[in-house]
């Protein structure tokens, strides 16, 4: 195994959760520099399988990121229509965010995107500022708690790599 090769990807790999923490696809492009090495190397350091699991717990932490607000409105015992507009905000939000303000503005405007458009669609429904305000605040902090776990899977990813790393330097493997 060539060491230099292997900090190639630590490297590449901590450059893609710091995308991630940012609110950038950092998770995606993680899951190409893994499959990426893993075919430049042969799969000799990571197996197929362990390429495998690592991409299935980033794409994991891809669909709690997308849930998360989805959570924070059914949390409330609000419908799948207000729980599809705070998705909508999201994604809207996202957008706009980063246009604005690029790098953090993406995970700022999904946030900001989620709260107003979960606010919007239960005031515009129950005519009620306070549920309106309640709701909103749910799947905004359903929505932070989400990236958050998003970043952590995509540490765990890391550190996964990294021990296996480690190990295969003692010339054991662990398929």
């Amino acid at each position: 195994m060539n060491t230099m090769l292997v900090f190639i990807l630590v490297f590449l790999l901590i450059c893609c959760i710091a995308a991630t923490a940012a609110g950038l696809p950092g998770n995606y492009a993680m899951m190409l520099v893994l499959v990426g090495f893993g075919l430049l190397d042969g799969f000799r350091l990571f197996s197929v399988t362990a390429v495998a699991l690592l991409v299935g717990a980033l794409v994991l932490g891809e669909v709690i990121e997308f849930l998360a607000g989805m959570i924070g409105v059914r949390r409330k015992r609000r419908g799948w229509k207000t729980q599809m507009i705070a998705v909508g905000g999201g994604i809207l939000g996202g957008i706009i965010g980063s246009g604005i303000l690029p790098i953090v503005g993406s995970l700022i405007g999904v946030v900001i995107g989620v709260f107003l458009a979960t606010y919007a669609a239960v005031y515009y429904e129950h005519q009620d500022q306070q549920a309106a305000k309640s709701v909103a605040i749910s799947a905004a902090i359903a929505q932070l708690i989400g990236a958050g776990l998003k970043v952590v899977i995509s540490l765990f990813v890391l550190t996964t790599v990294v021990f296996l790393a480690i190990v295969a330097q003692t010339g054991a493997t662990i398929h």
